[in-house]
């Protein structure tokens, strides 16, 4: 059920800040992306809760600043790189992003690139209150 939950956070998230997203992107792709990543690299909620905090932060700054970063094309490529984030900011040993790269068929310097782009975008910020991770961890 947490998976659902969370797959319906980011759904909500995405389609607030990408009019038509839903057409790109499914609560079931969403719940088959997380699911992939919890046998694959052993995701943990937690990670998730963060993933959503990040994209969230993004979009909110992207609306302020009037731009439009994400977009229906790379939508997944962000949620890839959030989750990413999340992952590097809770342990002490990450995949490499190579493994990323061939587990989701893109390219290597496409995933650095969003990845470094999206650390600029938030200034580096990615802080998550841990109040918010419990909050959250009702999803």
């Amino acid at each position: 059920m947490e998976t659902e939950a969370l797959a319906q956070k980011l759904i909500e998230i995405l389609e607030e800040a990408v009019p038509g997203a839903g057409k790109v992107v499914s609560v079931l792709s969403i719940v088959n992306f997380i699911e992939f990543l919890k046998q694959k690299v052993g995701l943990m909620i937690e990670e998730g809760i963060i993933a959503s905090a990040l994209l969230e932060k993004f979009t909110r700054i992207q609306a302020q600043n009037g731009v439009h970063i994400l977009c229906a094309k790379n939508i997944g490529m962000i949620l890839i790189v959030a989750f990413i984030l999340a992952m590097k900011m809770s342990r002490d040993v990450v995949f490499k992003n190579s493994y990323f790269a061939d587990a989701f068929g893109v390219s290597i310097q496409d995933l650095n690139r969003s990845e470094s782009g999206f650390l600029r975008f938030l200034d580096h910020r990615l802080w998550v209150d841990e109040i918010f991770i419990f909050k959250e961890q009702d999803i």
